[in-house]
């Protein structure tokens, strides 16, 4: 028999993305899985890393990821990159691309958490990835950014945690 499971999920205020960082803050003690869902998310400046990152009481954790961003294009175009810095979203993406996916952030035990989710990025690429990070202390905040400090010119992100 399965145990561990809790009640529903509480959602959080969605956010419009602007300026160089998108973040959700104040995520309580306890929580065991978040689904992140973004809708059209686009940036201004020159090509970039799409990324977010999860921390504690202490802040933002820059370091100790293990992540990796793998896509398919319309015309049969493959690839991937990793990141240790970050759960990586989407490789070189420009100002012309709109990135709309779910993610699935899930603690295993401690402040271990994995990380998996699947995207669109326009009409063109399917975005699929996954990593983990282990924090320092229970998880209270996440935030995407742009690798470069770019920043977002569109779309929406909300959270629900459980």
């Amino acid at each position: 028999t399965a145990t561990g499971f809790g009640g529903g999920y509480t959602q959080a205020t969605a956010v419009s993305a602007s300026g160089t960082t998108v973040s959700f803050t104040g995520i309580p003690s306890g929580t065991n899985n978040i689904i992140i869902t973004a809708e059209n998310l686009t940036m201004s400046g020159s090509s970039s890393n799409f990324q977010y990152q999860i921390g504690d009481s202490g802040g933002i954790e820059t370091s100790g990821y293990s992540s990796i961003d793998v896509f398919r294009g319309s015309g049969g175009d493959t690839g991937f990159t990793s990141s240790t810095s970050a759960f990586i979203l989407a490789y070189s993406f420009s100002a012309a691309d709109v990135w709309s996916g779910n993610i699935f952030l899930q603690r295993i035990s401690g402040n271990k958490w994995v990380s998996t989710y699947n995207a669109q990025d326009i009409t063109e690429y399917w975005r699929s990835g996954t990593g983990h990070k282990e924090l320092s202390g229970e998880l209270t905040q996440l935030q995407f950014s742009w690798v470069g400090g770019n920043s977002f010119d569109g779309g929406s992100v909300n959270i629900q945690y459980q």
